[in-house]
């Protein structure tokens, strides 16, 4: 297969893989996410989610870019494509605005733009197994309704673009892109400046000065834009962040959490959700399998930010809100394709 066919082959797999999770997000949250689409534009919802103002700005951005002569043959044409007819029957109603049309189009960006930054994080664990390193991502893609539990906005996904990004600048030590995309994911979601855990994972193997210097440049740089988001917001009604601690201890207390099942692309056939008990057994597979063919940091990033997130999540979020593991996720992805090596090529390679 010559390298442009092939380049347009898995843009094509992951475009697909990109509407198919859409779909899915969409009909799990586009009634949400319409209801509160004016609100969350004009940055008037109460904290914690008003501090969450990428997302919202990039909208308003896309709208302002759209010529006005252009506007009429846009919306005439809404639903009858990818991914306007997503938004369209997962329960946007109402009259077509390109405020709409620029969701989804961010939306279905932020999709594609994170399969193609997995691809990369894929090549950089497993350099050798190119093949490989396409077809992940896709899975990966595709395996992202199981999070869709509990709650999701519109944030969520640029969120994952933009988390996935930050650890490709980290683990190819890309420091300008490290400290340009740090703030950026940490005002589209304060939650994310947990991505300098990673820098645990490096400290065994970095310089001490180096390690120091980086680790605290990043730790102040995201607590800057924190605590500035906390300040410019100070006077909005809401607490900073919304406790569930009660409510949260008696579901994991349950453990029905590990036989819960959704239908997450609307075709009739259930799914493990989250942390299902299948899953469970999936992702200690992938671990188990991934960990012998990555470096030893990527085992490390993910146990630090999933170490990091847990108590988050008990105390702040929602039952089984995995969604808020978006930190976690890069690092897992690595081991997906450590993993996938293993099954293609059992012979344990040596680090």
């Amino acid at each position: 297969m010559t390298p442009r066919l092939r380049a347009a082959f898995v843009a094509l797999a992951y475009w697909v893989a990109a509407s198919y999770t859409l779909a899915s997000f969409l009909t799990h949250w586009g009634p949400r996410i319409g209801v509160e689409l004016e609100s969350t534009l004009g940055l008037s919802q109460a904290r914690p989610y008003v501090v969450r103002v990428l997302t919202p700005l990039l909208v308003r951005g896309l709208v302002a870019l759209v010529p006005s002569r252009a506007v009429p043959a846009l919306l005439d044409g809404w639903g009858h494509g990818v991914p306007g007819l997503l938004a369209t029957s997962a329960g946007w109603v109402g009259p077509p605005t390109v405020e709409r049309l620029a969701c989804t189009w961010l939306l279905f960006a932020s999709l594609l733009g994170t399969a193609f930054a997995w691809r990369s994080v894929a090549r950089w664990a497993v350099p050798d197994r190119s093949l490989l390193a396409d077809v992940v991502p896709a899975a990966g893609i595709l395996a992202l309704p199981a999070t869709f539990a509990r709650g999701g906005f519109l944030y969520d996904l640029p969120d994952l673009l933009l988390v996935s990004c930050c650890y490709l600048a980290f683990v190819r030590r890309r420091w300008v892109a490290w400290y340009s995309l740090l703030p950026v994911a940490v005002l589209n979601k304060e939650a994310s400046v947990l991505v300098v855990v990673w820098w645990l994972a490096v400290r065994d193997t970095t310089p001490r000065r180096t390690w120091w210097a980086h680790a605290a440049a990043s730790a102040l740089l995201g607590a800057g834009v924190v605590v500035a988001l906390a300040w410019y917001f100070r006077d909005r009604p809401g607490a900073f962040a919304q406790p569930n601690l009660v409510h949260n201890l008696g579901y994991w207390a349950s453990f029905g959490w590990l036989f819960e099942w959704q239908d997450a692309f609307g075709m009739g056939v259930p799914q493990p959700v989250a942390l299902d008990a299948i899953d469970l057994v999936v992702l200690a597979a992938v671990v188990g399998l991934g960990r012998r063919r990555v470096a030893p940091s990527v085992v490390r990033a993910l146990a630090w930010s999933a170490a990091a997130v847990a108590p988050l999540l008990v105390f702040f979020g929602f039952e089984d809100e995995i969604r808020v593991f978006a930190v976690a996720i890069p690092p897992l992805v690595a081991l997906g394709a450590g993993a996938a090596d293993a099954l293609y090529s059992p012979a344990v390679h040596v680090l």
